[in-house]
């Protein structure tokens, strides 16, 4: 099974499960089938073709702030497991896990290990000073950044630099 995991943004740690053979269309508008909470995100931002457990395709859609994944701007791309894709100032994570079912009657679970866990949330990042989480695309556009082996967030960031100042 295909999950996407918000990494960051407004709905941090949320999960979809996407099902083979589907479409998804992810976007802020009323409709789409993955509802980012974003408003840099369009109405209709990109979609996702699954075609099996471990074979999808990312579209992007005609937007305005672009789609990138792992870093790169894309308008169509075959995802891989621990893809990154960014849209808006959300990031999502890209994960093949399997699901089985923990018994009869019984939800599904993680069938990933602790590793791969860690590895979806390796890629958060929180602000030394105000503990947000701050969104990978921020620091890869230059507006939070690292001191020292910390990182900051674009708020506090401009804070420290205007107490440096005056």
């Amino acid at each position: 099974m295909i999950r996407l995991v918000v990494t960051a943004g407004n709905q941090r740690g949320k999960v979809f499960d996407l099902i083979d053979g589907k479409t998804y269309v992810l976007g802020r508008g009323h409709g789409v089938d993955i509802e980012i909470l974003d408003i840099m995100v369009s109405r209709k931002h990109a979609e996702v073709y699954v075609r099996g457990e471990e074979a999808a395709t990312l579209v992007s859609l005609r937007n305005t702030n672009g789609t990138l994944l792992n870093g790169n701007e894309t308008g169509r791309h075959e995802l891989a497991d621990g893809d990154h894709i960014i849209i808006g100032e959300t990031e999502i994570r890209v994960s093949f896990a399997p699901m089985v079912s923990a018994g009869p009657g019984e939800s599904t679970a993680f069938m990933g290990n602790t590793t791969d866990m860690t590895e979806f949330m390796g890629a958060l990042r929180f602000c030394e000073k105000c503990n947000e989480s701050i969104p990978l695309s921020e620091i890869e556009r230059g507006r939070a950044g690292e001191i020292d082996g910390k990182f900051y967030c674009s708020n506090c960031l401009e804070e420290m630099s205007n107490a440096s100042e005056g």
